[in-house]
């Protein structure tokens, strides 16, 4: 990654070996790490579609 793409978080598209590849900030691919571990967990998923629907139903819980 160029230091002008590290300093401002800019996306760049590669060709590796023929093959596409993107340069992407660290913290951004972490985010999409977390984002596939969760949805790889089915008890996460399972949790994730029934705050959904609880929030679609109006099932709310005010915060103090």
């Amino acid at each position: 990654m160029t230091n002008e793409a590290a300093a401002t978080g800019a996306e760049s598209d590669r060709t590796e070996q023929g093959k596409p590849a993107a340069l992407i900030p660290y913290e951004e691919h972490q985010g999409h790490v977390e984002t596939l571990n969760i949805l790889s967990d089915p008890a996460a998923v399972a949790a994730l579609e029934e705050a959904e629907s609880d929030i679609e139903a109006g099932r709310l819980v005010e915060l103090p």
